[in-house]
């Protein structure tokens, strides 16, 4: 490319000497094809281009060419040169779903539908572009077309993380559903609400514990979920937290099986539901304390249909920071008949 900016006559000349040798150079095809459109010659550009394609199954000559239609507005060639690049087996296609995307924009179209988009891959390939963009609507729609095979599996969890991301978290949580296996599949409607109750972090789940990183707590994740406080942590935090899909004006009840060692009473360590917006608690345990085998039940009523169900941590006035070792081996969520 530089060399057709800096001497295009030379350019030129080189491309048709190499181009006389084998007539099947789509490269040299191409480059011609750009030398003509740059002085204007829009026939020849679009010959030379068409040309390649006719030389050359391969995803650059097809691009090129459609790409070649969208500078110059051409939108009924635009669009048969779109689909033929398209369907081309095992390129990158995503440029050109983008590029098809900003031109469906401009004609109030649908993109996939004018590309005609069918296939697993070219499905697959197409919501990684929509993902760019983010919009809750379209991400369902073109996720719900694809089969929740190994092959997705990628695609479809970088779908339900960028909508948990998001805030969507009813959708977020359907496209989790589909590639969990049934131990940690959630359903609010049948008391399955709180995944991973044994905190077990040795695979990898979309939907989990979220752990946050505090200073002056070492987390270690062995035979449950093991937190070490040095004393040095901040005076408040919120130390592990779900996420949890609930069902509005039903009853639950909440426990969780620990051990300490020389963790110092009142700990300040307690257990919260709280709603999505907002840190006012819905209920809070009483504080866990040194040689209890589990904490006390937290029951609450919620109002709407997801909560955060949050362990915390905050020094009780006239003491101070808690040094000690709190485990947590496993917790359970009660949907109250």
């Amino acid at each position: 490319m530089a060399e057709l900016d800096r001497s295009p006559a030379l350019a030129e000349h080189r491309l048709l000497s190499a181009l006389a040798r084998n007539s099947f150079d789509a490269e040299s095809l191409i480059a011609l094809g750009l030398l003509a459109e740059s002085r204007s010659d829009y026939r020849q550009a679009e010959h030379y281009l068409t040309q390649a394609t006719v030389m050359s199954r391969r995803f650059r000559p097809r691009w090129a060419l459609a790409y070649y239609y969208a500078r110059r507005g051409d939108s009924s060639h635009f669009w048969k040169a779109a689909v033929q690049a398209g369907h081309t087996v095992g390129a990158d296609v995503r440029p050109l779903y983008r590029l098809a995307r900003a031109m469906a924009v401009d004609e109030n179209a649908d993109a996939r539908t004018a590309l005609g988009l069918q296939s697993q891959p070219e499905l697959a390939a197409y919501l990684q572009v929509v993902l760019e963009e983010g919009r809750e609507e379209e991400v369902c729609a073109i996720g719900d077309l694809l089969e929740s095979s190994p092959q997705n599996r990628a695609i479809l969890q970088s779908a339900a993380e960028q909508l948990i991301h998001q805030g969507h978290l009813t959708s977020g949580l359907a496209f989790c559903n589909r590639i969990a296996p049934d131990q940690d599949r959630i359903d609010a409607a049948s008391g399955r609400s709180l995944i991973n109750g044994r905190f077990d972090f040795h695979r990898q789940r979309t939907w989990d514990w979220k752990l946050y990183d505090v200073g002056g707590v070492d987390v270690v994740k062995h035979a449950g979920l093991k937190l070490e406080f040095h004393g040095t942590q901040p005076d408040s935090a919120v130390l592990i937290e779900q996420i949890v899909p609930v069902l509005p004006q039903r009853d639950y009840r909440f426990r969780c099986v620990y051990g300490t060692a020389n963790v110092r009473s009142p700990s300040g360590l307690r257990w919260q539901v709280l709603p999505l917006e907002g840190n006012s608690p819905l209920a809070s345990s009483s504080f866990i304390g040194e040689g209890q085998p589990e904490s006390g039940v937290l029951s609450f009523r919620p109002d709407q249909p997801f909560v955060r169900l949050s362990l915390v941590y905050a020094r009780v006035f006239g003491t101070v920071r808690q040094q000690g070792v709190l485990t947590l081996q496993s917790a359970d969520l009660e949907l109250i008949p």
